[in-house]
């Protein structure tokens, strides 16, 4: 995704981190098996992680945040990860 982004490709750096947070949501909802036993906050962690590198690296050249933004990722995919919502919102504020 951050090479993505180094070339100018947002959108294809969006579907990445789309992909990702939606991936991390899956594993977390389904329990991720035994892997999750020993980090069962890796999941929110690292979607976490995935939403800063695009708040960050995907902003306007000016610095300034995008106008009435309120989420960075489309609310036709929130409806996706549902319980995640207020933590992507928290992210993409931080972010600005």
């Amino acid at each position: 995704m951050k090479r993505y982004l180094e070339l100018g490709l947002k959108a294809e750096a969006l579907e990445i981190c789309k992909g990702l947070v939606l991936g991390c949501y899956r594993l977390g909802d389904h329990e991720g098996g035994d892997v999750l036993g020993w980090a069962p906050d890796f999941p929110a962690e690292a979607a976490g992680n995935a939403l800063q590198v695009w708040c960050t690296q995907s902003a306007d050249p000016t610095g300034r945040p995008a106008r009435g933004k309120r989420s960075p990722l489309p609310s036709d995919f929130l409806s996706m990860v549902p319980n995640w919502i207020s933590m992507i919102e928290g992210i993409g504020k931080k972010a600005k």
